[in-house]
C-alpha cells in the first residue's frame, strides 16, 4: 500500500514538475528556446504544448521575414489540423500558400487547406454548403498545381464528395415519391439527372421516373390521364434504352402494357364521345 502511494506521489511530483517546466517557457522571452521546443513538442506529437507555444511565435512575429518563419507558420497549421480544429487549420494553410507563394510548403499547404474542407464536409442529410467549398478549394488546388502529384488524390476525393451531392438530391426526390406526391417526384428526379448525367443512381432514378408517371397517371382526372399516360410510355422508352437488361425490366414491362392499354381505351373513349 505504501509503495502504491508512493508511485502515485512520484508521478504527481514528476507531471507538476513539467507542468511548472511547460509554464515557464511559455512566459518566457527567449524566442530561441520557445521555437526549440515547439518544435520537440510537435515532433512527439504533443500538439496541445506545441500550438500556445507557436502561436506566440507567430502573433509576435519575432521571425517575420527570417528563414525560421515558414517552417513556424506551417507547423502551427499542421498542430491545428492534427487537433482537429479544420475551420483554422484551413485558414492558416490557406494564409501560407498565400503569404509564401514561393516556399517549397506553398503546394502542400493549398492542398491541406482543401483538405480541411473536406474534413468539414457533413453527413449527405446536412447542408451541403461546406461540401460545395471542399470541392472549389480542391479545384483551385489543381489549377494551381496541374501537374501536382495529388491530382489523382484530389480527383478521387471530388468524386466522393459529388457522390454525397448526389445522394442529397436523389433522396430529396425519393422522398417525394414516398409520400405519394409523384408529381414531384417526376420532376425533382428529372432534374437530379441534369445535374448529375452520369451518377451511380441513374438506373433507380430513371425507374423512380417512370413508376411516378405511371402512378400519376392512374390517380389523374380523365381530362389529364391520356398526356400523362403517354408520358410513362416515353420514360419507360429512355429507360429500356438505357437499360436494356435491368433486373426492373420486367415490372416496368407490365406497367408500359397497363399505359398502352389505358391510351387505347382512352382515345377510344374520346372518338365515341365525338360521335
Amino acid at each position: 500500500m505504501n509503495r502504491r502511494i508512493l508511485f502515485i506521489a512520484l508521478v504527481f511530483s514528476f507531471l507538476l514538475s513539467a507542468c511548472s517546466e511547460y509554464n515557464k517557457i511559455l512566459k518566457s522571452t527567449d524566442s530561441e528556446l520557445k521555437l526549440r521546443k515547439s518544435f520537440e513538442y510537435y515532433d512527439k506529437k504533443d500538439y496541445d504544448r506545441a500550438l500556445p507555444l507557436l502561436e506566440d511565435l507567430v502573433s509576435s512575429g519575432v521571425y517575420r521575414g527570417k528563414d525560421q518563419a515558414e517552417k513556424v507558420y506551417f507547423t502551427y497549421a499542421y498542430c491545428h489540423w492534427y487537433l482537429s480544429e479544420y475551420y483554422l487549420a484551413a485558414y492558416y494553410f490557406k494564409m501560407f500558400a498565400k503569404t509564401y507563394p514561393g516556399s517549397r510548403y506553398a503546394e502542400e499547404s493549398l492542398f491541406m487547406s482543401a483538405m480541411c474542407n473536406v474534413k468539414n464536409s457533413p453527413n449527405w442529410s446536412l447542408d451541403q454548403t461546406e461540401t460545395y467549398d471542399a470541392i472549389n478549394e480542391l479545384q483551385l488546388f489543381m489549377n494551381r498545381y496541374p501537374e501536382s502529384a495529388r491530382r489523382d488524390t484530389c480527383n478521387k476525393i471530388m468524386d466522393n464528395l459529388y457522390y454525397k451531392l448526389e445522394t442529397k438530391a436523389f433522396e430529396n426526390a425519393y422522398l417525394y415519391y414516398k409520400v405519394e406526391n409523384y408529381k414531384s417526384a417526376s420532376v425533382a428526379l428529372k432534374s437530379m439527372l441534369e445535374e448529375y448525367p452520369n451518377t451511380r443512381y441513374q438506373e433507380r432514378s430513371m425507374y423512380l421516373i417512370v413508376r411516378s408517371d405511371f402512378l400519376l397517371a392512374s390517380n389523374s382526372t380523365d381530362k389529364k390521364k391520356l398526356e400523362r399516360y403517354e408520358q410513362t410510355i416515353k420514360s419507360y422508352t429512355n429507360f429500356v434504352a438505357l437499360y436494356p437488361q435491368s433486373e426492373y425490366k420486367a415490372e416496368l414491362e407490365q406497367i408500359y402494357d397497363a399505359s398502352a392499354k389505358a391510351i387505347v381505351e382512352l382515345k377510344n373513349s374520346n372518338k365515341t364521345e365525338e360521335k
